[in-house]
């Protein structure tokens, strides 16, 4: 997995080692980001009565089985996913 100077890999980074199948850099991913995805999952899920929880455990899945998809920042990536999985 690719570092910054400081020892901590960007987000960047991370996607890029998702890429070719890092399954770590996933993990960390998931500790940044998950708790602001399963906010976005949660007024999502209100409105379609779906679980928050699922929601956001397959965006996660998703990220990792379509990486090559993924053009904006992680983040962005992963609440555009919550939408796009609420939708179908």
């Amino acid at each position: 997995m690719a570092a910054t100077k400081d020892g901590d890999a960007t987000d960047v980074d991370l996607l890029d080692a998702v890429r070719r199948g890092d399954r770590e850099a996933l993990h960390e991913l998931y500790r940044r980001h998950a708790a602001r995805v399963h906010l976005a999952a949660r007024v999502v899920a209100r409105r379609r009565r779906l679980d928050p929880d699922e929601l956001t455990v397959a965006a996660f899945v998703s990220l990792f089985r379509s990486p090559g998809e993924a053009v904006r920042p992680p983040r962005q990536e992963l609440v555009r996913r919550v939408a796009r999985l609420a939708a179908s």
